[in-house]
């Protein structure tokens, strides 16, 4: 608008689509607690990472927060499921985590392409990160019917709405060991958290919604086109 452009010309464009037949739901607790023995997990309280384990997407915010949440008597785990792009960093975690007493409560689960059973087994997904664009890990996670909590960052807004279908964080990471604790000691907020969030993901994020929105807005640049262009 600053530049002169027209309100009728500009759109906003949808954010990426997510398959949510493949990203669904676990079917009930049961099935959770069988998921997480097939997937080689303990059965406790789940927290996931789905992504590169690296500086810039923080799962080291992650050590601290788990063990101050066994400080509070809650038995949860951290699955990080993704590549160790920077062993160096990995190691660093490694070695906190044996500090704090908490190696046995992380799980280095690696590159794998099974994140859909991941989401099913997890109750939750962090992603600390200081820097995103708009992660699709976030619309996978909310198809899959669990709440996010996010850092206030690019695309957090656009996704989640606080304290309805997820938690934002502040862009620094603070407050993360508080959005954990409140899900994992309030397990029927963090459900109908999943539940909203996997509503918003089937009438938002669905790789057909996205597909209409962007027939819309080429048909929409077609009829405003020049004669000739």
């Amino acid at each position: 608008l600053e530049a002169g452009v027209r309100e009728e010309r500009i759109v906003d464009l949808p954010l990426a689509g997510v398959d949510v037949e493949l990203f669904q739901p676990v079917a009930d607790p049961p099935a959770r607690v069988a998921l997480r023995q097939a997937l080689g997990l303990a059965d406790r309280p789940t927290c996931l990472f789905a992504g590169t384990v690296l500086a810039r997407k923080r799962p080291h915010l992650l050590v601290p927060a788990l063990a101050a949440l066994g400080e509070r008597g809650l038995d949860v785990q951290v699955v990080l499921a993704g590549p160790e792009q920077d062993k160096a960093y990995a190691e660093r975690m490694r070695s906190e985590a044996a500090r704090l007493g908490v190696t046995d409560r992380i799980v280095w689960y690696g590159f794998t392409r099974r994140v859909s059973e991941l989401m099913q087994a997890a109750d939750l997904l962090a992603l600390p990160s200081e820097d995103e664009g708009i992660p699709g890990v976030v619309m996978e996670a909310m198809a899959s019917g669990i709440p996010c909590v996010y850092t206030d960052i690019s695309g957090a807004r656009d996704a989640i709405d606080d304290g309805v279908n997820g938690t934002i964080i502040p862009a620094d990471g603070s407050g993360l060991t508080e959005a954990l604790a409140r899900y994992f000691a309030e397990p029927a907020q963090c459900a109908g958290h999943g539940r909203a969030a996997r509503a918003k993901a089937q009438e938002k994020f669905s790789n057909r919604v996205v597909l209409e929105r962007y027939l819309r807005i080429f048909d929409n640049v077609c009829s405003h086109r020049l004669p000739g262009a």
